[in-house]
C-alpha cells in the first residue's frame, strides 16, 4: 500500500500549492427554444473546445465574466460566463468572424458539416464509460449504436472485439505479424489524424474525444482502409490559462467471477466412489482437495495515476501529461506496468494566421501472460488431487496424470514464463496557414515506431510444453515504423445565403516491418530461455521484413444554404503495393445530403433528413497474393540427413485488386415535446463485394492449388436509434438519459469463385475442438443465409436407456446428416445500452445497463464437461447430476442440447461522486471523490462464465457464437473479473 499511496500524496502536495484560476461552468445553448447539439465553446476563443451535447447542455472550465466564444459552422457569438448560462442564439447578435478567429485550432482535416450530414457519433470526454479501463475502446461500450465491443472475460491482456454495422470481410486470423501489419478485422483507428495508430500510444486519460463514422459515405475519405468504419481519437488540447493542473488517482479492487460449476472433491469422491452406480470409477479418489479454479486465482489492487497540466506563456501553448497505471489479472501471474508521457506544443505567428505545433508521444509496458488452457484444466483436472507430489521429481515436484490433453493447472501457471515488452513513440508536427481570407493551407507528418519483443519458456521438467521436448523456448522480436503525411488546401466562399468550400488532400503512408521468430527444443539446461535459445539443439528461425505503401488524392466539395440545405461529395482515388500489377488504384466516391425541414416550415420541435451513398475500400489480407511465394514442406533426407524442403505455395494473381463496400443510408434526426426528447435514426443497406478469399483451383492447368481473388460478396442491413432527453432539470436536481439500440443483419451472397475445382452448397465452419467433438463444425455457411447459423439435429430427450433421442427428419431411423436443420444463430437481434446520469447538489450517481439479446452461443466446455463419459480422470459439471441428464450414458452428439440463448442485460458500472465546494481563497479549483463499480451483475440464462458476443471462432470471422476457441492452445476462457473502485480528481 505504501507504493500506492506514495505518488497520490506528492501529487496532493505539488496541487495544494498551487493557485486556483478557474472553475466548472454549466450551461445551455438554444435557437428559438431548441436545443442545440455539436456547437463549440471556447474560452476566450481559443484553447479547449466545449462541445453541447444532445441536450444543449456544455462544461467549461472558466472563471465569470470570461469571454466565451460559441460557435456555429460559420457563425460566432461572444458573451461573458457566468454559472448555469442558458443562452438563447436568436437574441444574440453575431460577432464579426475575423474577432472570433480562435487562436489554437485542433489540425484535424474534417468537414465543417459532418455531423449534420452523416451517420458520425461524437463522444466527448465527460460521457465516457466510468471504472478502471484501460483500452480506449471499453470507454465507449454501449454508447454508439451500431458498434459492437464486445470482450468475454477479464483478461487484462486481451483485446476487445469490435465491429460496425456487422461482417464486411472474409479474413481468417493468422498469428503471423507479417500479415497483420494492416488490421483488416476492426474499424480503422485513427489517433490524432494518424491512421492505424497503435492503440498502446495511447492512454484513456489523455483522450478528449471519440468520433465514429458510421456510415461509409463518411469513410470513405480514408479510401482504402474506411471499409469496416472508422474510428477517430483526439487527445487533450493545449488550454488557455497561464497554467492548469489535474490529477486524477485511483485505487480498483477486482476479484474473478463466472467460474465453472463442477464437482466439489468431496462429491467428485462420493460419485466415483460409489459401487454398482453408473458413475463408479475406482482409482480416481487421490485423497486430496483442491479447488483448481481458486488455486490459479486471486484477489487484486491495482493503481493508476494520471498528472495533466497544459496553458499558455505568451503565442505558446503546451499540454504535458504523465499516466502510470498498475494493472494486475485475477489470474495469478498476469498483468502489466505501463507508463505513458504525452506532449504537444504549439506556437501561433503572424497574427495567428500561422500555426506550428509539436506532438509527441512514449508508452511503455511490461506485461506477463499466462498458458491460456489452465482455465478448461483448472475445471476439469480432478479435485482429490494435489498439486505437489514427492514421487512427481521429473515433472519438478507437480502431480501429473497422463490422460489426453489432461495437465496440473497450477503446475503450468507457476512453471510456464510467458512475458515481454512493448515501446511505441510517436513524433509528428504540423503546420497551418491562411494567407488568404478563406484560405486554408495545412501540413502534417507523423511518425510511429513499435518495438515489441515477447517471450515464452517451458523447462525441461514441464509436463505440458517442454517435457517431451527437452524444454522448449518462443521468442519474438518485431519492430514497425509508421509513417503518414498530408498535404491539404481549402477555399470557402460565402454569398448571401450560401456557403461552398472546397478542398483538395494528398495522402502518403509507409510501413516497415523487421519481424524474427525463433522457436528452441531441445535445451542443455534450464538456464537457457527465450532470451538465449544458444543452448538448444534444435532451431527454427524466421526472419521478414515486409514494406507496405500507401498514396492517395482527395477532393471534396460543400454547399449549404440557409443552414437549410446541405450537401457534401468526396472523391479519392488511392494506390497501394498490397494491389496488384494489374489493379494498383481504386476510386471511392461519397454524397451526403441533408435538409433541415423545421427550418423551412418553422416548426418548434428539430426535424433534419439526411440520406447518403458512399463507397470504402479493404486490402488484401496477405501482401504478396499477387507473385509466386515459396514456404517451407516436409522434410526431406538429403547427403545423410533430414532437412527442410521448399516449395512454391500459391498460384499468383496479379490482377487482385480492392475490396469494396457500398452502402446506402437514410437518416432522420428530430424532437419532441419541444425538443425535450431527442431521436435520431438511421437505417442502412450495404454489400461488401470483390471480397478477398482463397479458393482452390484444378491442377492442371494451373501450377498450384492455392490462389487469392476478389468474389466473395456479403450483405448488412440495420437499423439504428439514439434517443436523449433530460428528464428533470432544475437548480437542485437534474436526471439526464441515454438510449441508445441497433440490429443487424448480415448475409453471405457470394463465396464460390467461377473457376474452383468445386463448387460448394455450404461451407461448415465453427470447429468445436478437441477435447470435446474435435473436427466436429457446428455451423454453415449458405449462399444467400445468415452467417452464424448453427446446424444440427433437434434434441428431444433422453430414453430410459441414456441414449439421446434426436428428431429423425427424413424417417430412417439413424441419425445422419438428412437430420440435420438450423438450431440456433449467433447474430443477435437488439443491442442497446441505456445511461444515466443524476446530479443533486454536489452529488452525482450514474450508470449504464447494457444488454444483447437474441444471440445463440455454444458452451464448447458443456459438450466434454457434461457428459457422464469423462467422469474418472476428468471432473464434470454439476449440471450433469440434474434433472433427466442423470440418466444420460451416451457419448456428446452435437444437437439443439448444446445451442443457448445468451441473450443478457448487464450492469456494467455504477458511479457515485461528491464534488467538494471550496472556498474562493482555496488552492485548488475542483475536488471530487468518487466510488465505482464494473460488471456488478449480469441477467440470463447462459450456463457458462459470460454470454457477450464471441464475433469469431479461433480468429474465424465467419464463425462466431462458439464461446471456446477451437484451437487447444487457446481453450478456455480467462475469468471475468467485477470492480471496485475508490478514486479522486484534483483541478487547479
Amino acid at each position: 500500500m505504501k507504493q500506492v499511496a506514495t505518488p497520490f500524496l506528492l501529487a496532493l502536495l505539488l496541487l495544494s500549492t498551487l493557485t486556483a484560476s478557474a472553475q466548472i461552468l454549466r450551461g445551455k445553448i438554444l435557437r428559438y427554444g431548441e436545443a442545440q447539439s455539436g456547437l463549440s465553446i471556447q474560452k476566450n476563443g481559443r484553447g479547449f473546445k466545449s462541445l453541447t451535447d444532445i441536450n444543449g447542455n456544455f462544461l467549461i472550465k472558466a472563471k465569470e465574466g470570461n469571454k466565451l466564444f460559441v460557435r456555429q459552422g460559420d457563425t460566432t457569438w461572444i458573451l461573458p460566463a457566468r454559472q448555469n448560462m442558458e443562452i438563447e442564439l436568436s437574441e444574440l447578435a453575431r460577432e464579426p468572424e475575423d474577432t472570433a478567429r480562435p487562436a489554437v485550432e485542433k489540425p484535424a482535416m474534417t468537414s465543417s458539416w459532418g455531423d449534420t450530414l452523416g451517420a458520425v457519433t461524437t463522444i466527448q470526454r465527460k460521457d465516457f464509460n466510468d471504472g478502471n479501463i484501460f483500452d480506449p475502446y471499453g470507454l465507449i461500450q454501449g454508447l454508439v449504436p451500431g458498434l459492437t465491443v464486445a470482450k468475454p472475460g477479464g483478461d487484462p491482456l486481451g483485446n476487445y472485439q469490435v465491429q460496425l454495422r456487422g461482417l464486411h470481410t472474409f479474413d481468417e486470423f493468422t498469428s503471423d505479424p507479417r500479415e497483420r501489419v494492416i488490421d483488416r478485422r476492426q474499424p480503422l483507428l485513427v489517433i490524432d489524424g494518424l491512421p492505424g495508430a497503435d492503440l498502446l500510444t495511447l492512454d484513456p486519460a489523455d483522450i478528449a474525444t471519440i468520433r465514429i463514422l458510421r456510415d461509409v459515405a463518411s469513410t470513405a475519405a480514408y479510401g482504402l482502409r474506411g471499409a469496416n468504419g472508422v474510428i477517430e481519437i483526439e487527445t487533450r488540447l493545449p488550454g488557455d490559462d497561464p497554467l492548469s493542473v489535474t490529477y486524477h488517482s485511483y485505487l480498483a479492487h477486482e476479484t474473478p467471477t463466472g467460474m465453472t460449476d463442477v464437482l466439489s472433491a468431496t462429491e467428485f469422491a462420493r460419485r466415483t466412489g460409489t459401487p454398482n452406480t453408473a458413475y463408479y470409477r475406482p482409482g480416481f479418489n487421490l485423497g486430496d482437495d483442491t479447488d483448481w479454479q481458486r488455486e490459479i486465482s486471486r484477489k487484486v489492487w491495482n493503481h493508476t495515476h494520471q498528472l495533466a497540466a497544459g496553458g499558455t506563456f505568451g503565442n505558446t501553448r503546451y499540454q504535458l501529461a504523465l499516466n502510470y497505471r498498475d494493472q494486475q489479472g485475477v489470474a495469478k501471474r498476469s498483468g502489466f506496468h505501463q507508463w505513458n508521457s504525452r506532449l504537444h506544443l504549439q506556437q501561433a505567428l503572424w497574427k495567428d494566421r500561422l500555426k506550428i505545433g509539436i506532438q509527441a508521444a512514449h508508452t511503455g509496458r511490461n506485461f506477463q501472460d499466462v498458458e491460456p488452457n489452465i482455465f478448461l484444466q483448472a475445471a476439469q483436472y480432478n479435485p482429490t488431487s494435489p498439486i505437489y507430489s514427492d514421487t512427481s521429481t521429473r515433472y519438478g515436484g507437480y502431480q501429473q496424470m497422463p490422460f489426453y490433453l489432461y495437465f496440473n493447472p497450477v503446475a503450468a501457471q507457476e512453471q510456464t514464463t510467458r512475458e515481454g515488452h512493448q515501446k511505441v513513440n510517436t513524433l509528428g508536427g504540423y503546420v497551418q496557414l491562411e494567407p488568404l481570407a478563406g484560405l486554408e493551407l495545412a501540413g502534417r507528418y507523423t511518425r510511429q515506431h513499435s518495438d515489441r519483443l515477447y517471450g515464452q519458456h517451458y523447462p525441461r521438467n514441464a509436463f505440458f510444453g517442454g517435457y517431451d521436448v527437452g524444454g522448449s523456448a518462443l521468442r519474438d522480436a518485431q519492430l514497425l515504423d509508421n509513417q503518414h503525411g498530408q498535404l491539404s488546401a481549402a477555399y470557402g466562399l460565402n454569398w448571401s445565403k450560401h456557403r461552398l468550400k472546397v478542398r483538395a488532400a494528398y495522402t502518403y503512408q509507409r510501413w516497415d516491418l523487421d519481424y524474427e521468430q525463433i522457436i528452441a527444443r531441445q535445451f542443455t539446461n534450464d538456464d537457457f530461455s527465450y532470451e538465449r535459445t544458444d543452448g538448444a539443439a534444435n532451431l527454427e528461425r524466421l526472419q521478414h521484413r515486409t514494406l507496405d505503401e500507401q498514396i492517395a488524392l482527395t477532393s471534396t466539395l460543400e454547399y449549404h444554404w440557409n443552414k437549410t440545405v446541405f450537401v457534401k461529395g468526396l472523391l479519392r482515388r488511392e494506390g497501394a503495393s498490397r494491389l496488384g500489377p494489374k489493379n494498383k488504384w481504386a476510386w471511392f466516391p461519397g454524397l451526403q445530403t441533408a435538409v433541415s425541414l423545421h427550418r423551412i416550415f418553422n416548426w418548434s420541435n428539430r426535424f433534419h433528413l439526411r440520406m447518403s451513398y458512399g463507397e470504402a475500400g479493404q486490402l488484401p489480407p496477405k501482401n504478396f497474393a499477387s507473385h509466386w511465394k515459396v514456404g517451407p514442406q516436409d522434410y526431406m533426407y538429403y547427403a545423410g540427413q533430414y532437412i527442410r524442403s521448399y516449395d512454391f505455395t500459391n498460384t499468383p494473381n496479379p490482377g487482385i485488386g480492392a475490396e469494396h463496400r457500398s452502402e446506402w443510408n437514410i437518416g432522420l434526426d428530430f424532437g419532441l415535446l419541444a425538443n425535450r426528447i431527442r431521436l435520431n435514426l438511421d437505417w442502412y443497406r450495404s454489400t461488401s463485394r470483390d471480397i478477398i478469399a482463397r479458393t482452390e483451383l484444378p491442377t492442371p492447368p494451373y501450377p498450384q492449388i492455392s490462389y487469392f481473388d476478389n468474389f466473395g460478396a456479403l450483405q448488412n442491413q440495420g437499423l439504428e436509434v439514439g434517443l436523449a432527453t433530460q428528464l428533470i432539470d432544475n437548480t437542485q436536481l437534474q436526471w439526464h438519459t441515454g438510449l441508445q439500440f441497433s440490429t443487424n443483419t448480415t448475409r453471405m451472397l457470394d463465396m464460390n469463385h467461377p473457376q474452383a475445382r468445386n463448387v460448394i452448397e455450404y461451407r461448415g465452419v465453427g470447429r468445436l475442438g478437441s477435447p470435446g467433438l474435435c473436427c466436429t463444425t457446428a455451423q454453415r455457411l449458405e449462399e444467400g443465409e445468415k452467417i452464424g447459423n448453427f446446424y444440427g439435429p433437434v434434441y428431444q430427450g433422453i430414453d430410459q436407456e441414456g441414449r439421446w433421442q434426436l428428431a429423425d427428419l427424413n424417417n430412417n431411423g439413424i441419425p445422419d446428416f438428412g437430420d440435420e436443420q438450423q438450431i440456433g444463430n449467433a447474430q443477435p437481434d437488439l443491442q442497446f445500452g441505456w445511461t444515466n446520469d443524476l446530479q443533486w447538489g454536489a452529488f452525482e450517481l450514474s450508470w449504464m445497463l447494457r444488454g444483447i439479446l437474441g444471440h445463440d452461443l455454444i458452451n464448447a466446455h458443456r459438450i466434454r464437461l457434461e457428459n457422464p463419459e469423462s467422469l474418472g480422470p476428468y471432473n464434470v459439471f454439476s449440471s450433469l447430476f440434474e434433472g433427466e441428464k442423470l440418466r444420460l450414458r451416451d457419448y456428446p452428439v452435437l444437437s439443439s442440447y448444446y445451442v443457448e440463448d445468451a441473450s443478457f442485460v448487464r450492469l456494467d458500472y455504477l458511479t457515485l461522486a461528491y464534488r467538494f465546494k471550496l472556498p474562493e481563497s482555496a488552492r485548488l479549483s475542483g475536488l471530487q471523490l468518487y466510488l465505482n463499480a464494473r460488471n456488478v451483475f449480469t441477467l440470463s440464462a447462459y450456463s457458462g462464465p459470460d454470454p457477450d458476443l464471441w464475433l469469431n471462432n479461433a480468429g474465424n470471422l465467419l464463425a462466431p457464437g462458439v464461446a471456446s476457441p477451437s484451437s487447444f492452445g487457446e481453450r478456455g476462457l480467462y475469468f471475468p473479473a467485477r470492480s471496485f473502485t475508490l478514486g479522486v480528481r484534483l483541478e487547479m
